[in-house]
């Protein structure tokens, strides 16, 4: 998985700076500076970037003004300007740059940054290259829009803020496929265009759904089993977990059956994820989070323990009611890997459960089964 945001450092003498900075100053400067109140009125309106958790929040108020600056800059797809008024060094531009990345999925059109220091070490002017032409990134824009819109129209008054995200993991992870080769896989586009992706089409396009829904997600990197990867930190009603699109994807595993949802990897606490993932980023800020409410088995009350003798009763009806229903899986966790031969054990002496062939198939990482109807 690799960012789209590249820097590049343009190094020139003082005396050229000094001959040629007050030209490019003038001929660039086209966008109005940010101010301390503006920071404030983006605060007081955006739940979004507001959040404790989000890319923006993290950043001091001078790097704040300039991050919002820059934003201005990308969504009007200006491809130069100057920072004179709010000017900062080059390490807080790539932090700059890197939360916009991180907050900001719907700048899928952004390839390059690239900027110019003056002679006192401040980042003055910034030079952003886009990888589609002005009137090909509105056009792209539109279809982005038209996506959202047809998946979002979709939800109903009635539903909470778990029944959206779950509705969107689940759109997701059945429209989308995993797919190395997909074009822009890196972004959004990867899934409005092609129905396929990697992990970083999946987590960003579920952050923007989420975020333009007015539930916050983030975008957090990291590393699993030797490759990097990318999943959301999603906060529900108050309450942030973990949240893994791409593991939920049978066709990231490439295993059958294709046409079933997995929910093992939505609402976890940070030690269980720890379980299978590392952190690019310090943990400092996520070692609190535990299992929160939204997780999708204590949610569905299919979260059993064996070792409790009304457990297998409370499986056994929760079972029958979604086999009745026509459901086409039914997804059971339990405490621990021991517990999953003692529950199939106990299936095998009800022959209730057994009207033709019982189909399941095991977590390859977490104490859950998965029947298959």
């Amino acid at each position: 998985m690799k960012s789209f945001f590249k820097y590049l450092l343009l190094l020139v003498f003082l005396g050229a700076l000094v001959v040629t900075g007050t030209g490019l100053v003038l001929k660039y400067f086209n966008g109005e500076v940010v101010t301390e109140d503006y920071v404030r009125e983006v605060q007081d309106t955006n739940a979004i970037l507001n959040n404790p958790q989000s890319a923006f929040s993290n950043l001091s108020l001078e790097e704040q003004q300039t991050y919002l600056r820059i934003c201005n800059e990308i969504e009007g797809i200006n491809e130069s300007f100057s920072l004179i008024g709010n000017a900062v060094n080059d390490e807080q531009l790539n932090r700059i740059a890197g939360a916009i990345l991180r907050d900001h999925p719907e700048y899928f059109y952004v390839d390059q940054i690239q900027y110019l220091k003056d002679y006192s070490g401040n980042v003055e002017l910034v030079q952003i290259q886009y990888n589609a032409s002005p009137e090909e990134i509105e056009q792209q824009k539109l279809q982005v829009a038209a996506w959202r819109d047809g998946i979002l129209s979709q939800i109903t008054d009635s539903m909470t803020n778990y029944d959206i995200a779950l509705f969107i993991h689940d759109y997701l992870v059945n429209t989308v496929n995993y797919d190395i080769n997909s074009v822009n896989n890196q972004n959004i586009l990867s899934v409005v265009q092609n129905a396929s992706s990697v992990c970083a089409g999946y987590t960003k396009a579920y952050q923007y759904l989420l975020n333009q829904a007015g539930i916050f997600a983030t975008y957090v990197s990291g590393d699993v089993g030797g490759g990097s990867h990318a999943w959301n930190l999603v906060q529900i009603d108050g309450e942030y977990g973990w949240i893994d699109i791409t593991w939920d994807d049978p066709s990231f595993l490439n295993e059958e059956p294709f046409n079933v949802i997995s929910h093992s990897n939505f609402g976890l606490s940070t030690e269980e994820l720890l379980k299978t993932h590392t952190f690019d980023e310090p943990l400092e800020s996520y070692s609190a989070i535990g299992t929160p409410s939204f997780n999708y088995f204590d949610r569905q009350g299919t979260h059993i323990n064996m070792d409790d003798p009304f457990s297998f009763l409370s499986f056994k009806q929760k079972f029958m009611e979604s086999r009745g229903r026509g459901d086409a899986m039914f997804e059971v966790r339990l405490e621990n890997t021991d517990q999953i031969e003692e529950l199939l054990t106990e299936i095998s002496y009800d022959g209730s459960f057994f009207q033709g062939t019982l189909n399941y198939f095991v977590d390859p990482y977490y104490p859950i089964i998965t029947f298959v109807f």
